[in-house]
């Protein structure tokens, strides 16, 4: 008796778990296909700042260069973003500026599943980031290894009260010591203003832009609603599932002892006295 109670909590389990997965696969599967037609659309129109993950940035780029590399040809975009967001301890919005690295392949091989970009101030202070590919696209971009965030911090160069320059970005492919391409740039402080924007927007008015102005862009939104296809999921597994339960804790209880027992079963019952 105790047994079948702990099959059946078993199946409850195993039941919970896969409505779970089927939400989240589902979902998932919905949101991913509306990202790829949306950059697919993006790429054809040659809109490469649609794959600027961040609400506020400066749609005219700090660096924008196409590079002969050795084996490749690669456009490198570097934009001037902000990062918002709330303070865990006051709910006050916090707003730090930083870069955003962004690149297309144009022509060349594939190379490794992953590659390194290492930003390096004037003060030699460097910081390393992990690259990565949009889908399969070829749009290429990092981000930070340990909060997977794409946004290389501008704070991270701080010495005292001062943040020094970037001065090199450095493209390390996988397994590769020496830097595949090295790009001198000269980030001063000077060329970051976007975030002052921001802030003095939002203590003018009590809110956070949402249209465009000075040298604030607002970045492209892709509205993904997989609600229908969520429930359609949901429902198949919900009738999967109620068609399984009735099999299982229904007709098989029904059925079980009405087959006739085999030659060998029988003998057993014989030799035991009870038949």
């Amino acid at each position: 008796m105790l047994i079948k109670y702990i099959n059946r909590i078993l199946f409850a389990m195993i039941a919970a778990l896969g409505l779970l997965m089927t939400y989240n696969f589902t979902d998932s599967a919905v949101r991913k296909e509306g990202i790829r037609k949306a950059a697919t659309i993006a790429l054809e129109n040659e809109d490469l700042d649609f794959f600027v993950p961040f609400k506020y940035y400066n749609n005219v780029r700090l660096l924008d260069e196409i590079i002969e590399a050795e084996d490749h040809t690669l456009h490198i975009m570097i934009y001037e973003v902000v990062l918002v967001s709330r303070s865990v301890t006051s709910n006050e919005f916090v707003f730090r500026d930083g870069i955003f690295f962004l690149m297309e392949k144009i022509e060349g091989p594939s190379w490794g599943e992953y590659y390194s970009i290492n930003v390096v101030a004037s003060n030699n202070q460097q910081q390393e980031y992990l690259g990565f590919q949009l889908l399969d696209f070829p749009i290429f971009s990092t981000m930070n290894p340990d909060t997977a965030v794409q946004f290389i911090d501008r704070s991270q160069f701080k010495t005292g009260d001062n943040i020094m320059p970037i001065t090199n970005i450095e493209m390390y492919l996988e397994g590769m010591q020496d830097p595949y391409i090295t790009i001198p740039v000269n980030f001063t402080n000077e060329r970051f203003g976007v975030m002052n924007q921001v802030i003095d927007f939002y203590e003018t008015n009590g809110e956070l832009p949402e249209e465009p102005f000075g040298n604030v862009s607002i970045s492209t939104r892709v509205e993904i609603d997989s609600t229908r296809w969520v429930i359609l999921a949901l429902a198949i597994y919900l009738l999967v599932i109620g068609a399984l339960t009735a099999f299982i804790f229904t007709y098989k209880k029904k059925t079980l002892g009405r087959k006739k027992a085999t030659i060998g079963v029988e003998k057993d019952i014989e030799r035991l006295g009870l038949k």
